[in-house]
């Protein structure tokens, strides 16, 4: 059993980390297009190759942590250490572009210290999602402790509401840089924060999981860059995972359209003021988080996929009545529209919740099945395969983003967008996550592990793991004998 320290501390790491990514995501393009007034289109490049960088790195940072083999850290602890660390650092870079630079060297600057910042990313990211799936396992614990972890993440949501509050105007129109500078100030020092408690509260489960890295060894061999390349074909030929991954990876591309043009629509369509603003989010986040129980019995008792499943259709079902609002918005009064808005934002996020802790779950139960097929611990590379295939569909629709904010005409010399642009930011929005929701709904649909599958696997994982370890204590005295 993990403890629930362990679990929670665990979870904070998520926070620290979360609180850095989430802010950076939902406020780069914004303040990309809007306050440095960088077109539309370089920022989505910027925004692409980074995400695209970050994406290819995460096989790569999975698969030395798979290796890594110190005593003092294990193999995730001493990545998650030095990862938050890089983050809280070149993150301050980001919001720090020089104002006397013309767009294009603002464009380059951005691109050069976001593609370090998703560097840190990576290396605190990828080992703490494969840590998780090794603290236990047990079929449903796996889900307890991806819902601690979501918990804090979804908190994390509430860091870019919160401090707009705090450090923007009320019209976001009238936004300076230093406003943004002192964001990135803010956040750095929750990552360190935060990324601390995580690697100091999570130590404690080292000696337990350096037992499970030793018996792993001894069924495993070291990756070259080709066997890497041949376990990433070998991954695509394998339904369950494809399903899980094209699942997982076009769910959140919805996530990937709302914080790229999230914050125009709400400032240049709804003219929603800086405080309405994060209220709107503050309900999505309380609306995740306030799911997480509700999807983890809904898991227990009716599987993993069903639970999935019924959290993007909850998520559509809000998404709906925001449209119906947008739509209506210029008849509606400030206080219905208001209103209206908010209620189909926290339906929208309760069904999200779903879709951001089971999927997590249900690769721990592949891996699970995978390694009683295989005896080979794999898990740190086949999450960055996981993390690789999001992140690139994530990429390319961040630069759709970016493009379409050009070709719809956006200005961000004008305070008051035309018509024709208002429109055009919600339809970016509304058929963008519509598609990305749909589309999931689709390939999940094809996903068939259940709980018996699992815990078959786990039972035949027990007996070769009592066969290693009856065979150690054998030749331990065996060695003793000899010694005598």
């Amino acid at each position: 059993m993990v403890k629930r320290r362990e679990k929670f501390f665990y979870g904070v790491g998520n926070l620290g980390y979360g609180v850095v990514s989430q802010t950076y995501n939902n406020l780069i393009m914004f303040f990309g297009t809007a306050i440095l007034a960088i077109p539309g289109t370089l920022m989505g490049i910027a925004v692409a190759v980074s995400v695209l960088w970050d994406a290819f790195t995460d096989p790569i940072i999975g698969h030395l942590s798979d290796k890594q083999e110190s005593k003092l850290f294990g193999k995730r602890h001493g990545f998650m250490l030095l990862g938050f660390l890089g983050m809280a650092f070149f993150n301050i870079f980001i919001w720090s572009v020089p104002a006397f630079l013309d767009p294009t060297a603002k464009f380059v600057w951005l691109l050069v210290f976001m593609l370090a910042l998703e560097t840190f990313h990576t290396m605190f990211a990828t080992p703490h999602v494969a840590l998780g799936a090794e603290m236990s396992d047990d079929y449903n614990e796996r889900t307890n402790i991806q819902a601690y972890r979501t918990t804090f993440f979804l908190i994390s949501f509430l860091a870019p509401s919160i401090l707009i509050m705090l450090f923007l105007p009320s019209d976001l129109t009238q936004a300076t840089q230093q406003g943004y500078m002192n964001i990135s100030f803010a956040t750095s020092a929750m990552a360190l924060l935060f990324g601390l408690l995580c690697v100091a509260g999570t130590y404690s489960a080292l000696p337990r999981l350096k037992k499970k890295y030793e018996l792993a060894k001894k069924e495993k061999k070291d990756k070259t860059p080709t066997q890497i390349l041949k376990m990433f074909f070998y991954a695509l030929k394998r339904k369950n995972y494809n399903s899980l991954v094209g699942g997982y990876t076009i769910s959140l591309v919805s996530s990937a359209i709302i914080t790229g043009v999230g914050l125009h629509l709400f400032t240049y369509s709804f003219y929603f003021n800086t405080t309405q603003i994060s209220i709107l989010m503050g309900s999505l986040v309380l609306a995740t988080v306030l799911s997480q129980p509700f999807w983890v019995y809904f898991s227990r008792k009716f599987e993993k996929k069903p639970a999935v499943l019924t959290g993007i259709f909850t998520s559509v079902l809000g998404l709906l009545v925001v449209t119906a609002i947008f739509i209506f918005r210029n008849q509606a009064t400030d206080v219905i529209k208001f209103s209206v808005a908010m209620v189909g934002i926290f339906i929208s996020g309760f069904g999200t919740g779903a879709l951001y802790s089971i999927p997590i779950s249900m690769f721990a139960d592949l891996m699970t099945i995978e390694y009683a097929k295989t005896n080979k611990e794999s898990k740190g590379i086949y999450s960055g395969f996981m993390t690789l295939a999001y992140k690139v569909a994530n990429a390319l629709a961040l630069l759709v983003v970016g493009i379409l904010l050009d070709v719809i005409g956006f200005n961000s010399k004008l305070v008051e967008q035309t018509p024709s642009v208002q429109n055009g930011l919600g339809v970016i929005a509304v058929v963008g996550i519509l598609v990305s929701l749909g589309g999931a709904a689709l390939i999940y649909s094809q996903y068939t592990i259940k709980k018996s599958q699992v815990d078959k696997a786990n039972r035949k994982i027990a007996k070769i793991k009592k066969s290693r370890e009856l065979k150690a204590a054998r030749k331990k005295a065996i060695d003793e004998i000899l010694l005598d």
